[in-house]
C-alpha cells in the first residue's frame, strides 16, 4: 500500500479511505482491467474482418498483456478470495462468448467442427492452473508460454482454409 500511495501521490489514509484493505484496491484494479479489455474487444469486433482477424487480435493483445505482468501476479492476485471469486464469476460468461465465437468460425468453414468446445474451454483452464501451479512461469518467459499455447491450441481447432487465413493474416501483420 505504500508503493501504491506513493505511485498516486497521495497518503496511506488517502488510500485507505478509498479502499478498505490491499484486496479491494486489488479487486478494483482487476475490475478495471476487465472492462478496459472488454471495451477494447467491443470496438475491434465492430470492424472486424472475420474470425481469424479476432484470433490475430486476441494472440496480440494477449501477448501484449503477458509481457507486461509478472508471471508471479497470476499466482499472487489468486490469494486473495474477494479477486478469485471475481476472476471465477467471469469464467462462465466468458465461456459463453467463446463457444458462440467458435461457433461461428465452425459455420464460416475456419475451425473444426468436431471438438467440444466446451470441454476445450475447460481444458485451457486446467492447462493455465498447471502452468501457474507447477511454477513453469519460473522457466520460461510470459511471451514465450502464451505464444507456445496458444499456437498450439489454434493449429488444433483451425481447418485447412483456417490455418491459411492465419499463416496470411500473420504474415502481414
Amino acid at each position: 500500500m505504500d508503493d501504491v500511495a506513493n505511485e498516486m501521490r497521495v497518503s496511506k489514509r488517502t488510500l485507505y479511505e478509498m479502499f478498505i484493505d490491499k484486496e479491494h484496491l486489488l479487486l478494483e484494479c482487476v475490475k478495471l482491467n476487465a472492462e478496459l479489455k472488454e471495451r477494447k474487444f467491443a470496438e475491434y469486433l465492430s470492424h472486424s474482418k472475420g474470425v481469424i482477424d479476432i484470433l490475430c487480435f486476441f494472440v496480440k493483445v494477449g501477448l501484449e498483456e503477458f509481457s507486461n505482468y509478472n508471471a508471479k501476479f497470476f499466482v499472487d492476485v489468486l490469494k486473495y478470495q474477494l479477486v478469485k471469486d471475481y476472476i471465477d464469476s467471469r469464467k462462465e460468461k466468458d465461456i459463453i462468448i467463446r463457444k458462440k465465437f467458435f461457433r461461428e468460425g465452425v459455420r464460416q468453414g475456419l475451425l473444426v467442427d468436431n471438438v467440444n468446445f466446451d470441454l476445450l474451454a475447460r481444458v485451457n483452464e486446467a492447462a493455465f492452473n498447471t502452468l501457474v501451479n507447477e511454477k513453469i512461469y519460473d522457466q520460461y518467459l510470459p511471451k514465450d508460454i502464451f505464444n507456445t499455447f496458444i499456437m498450439v491450441f489454434l493449429r488444433g481447432i483451425l481447418t485447412e482454409k483456417g490455418l491459411k487465413e492465419l499463416e496470411n493474416s500473420l504474415a502481414v501483420k
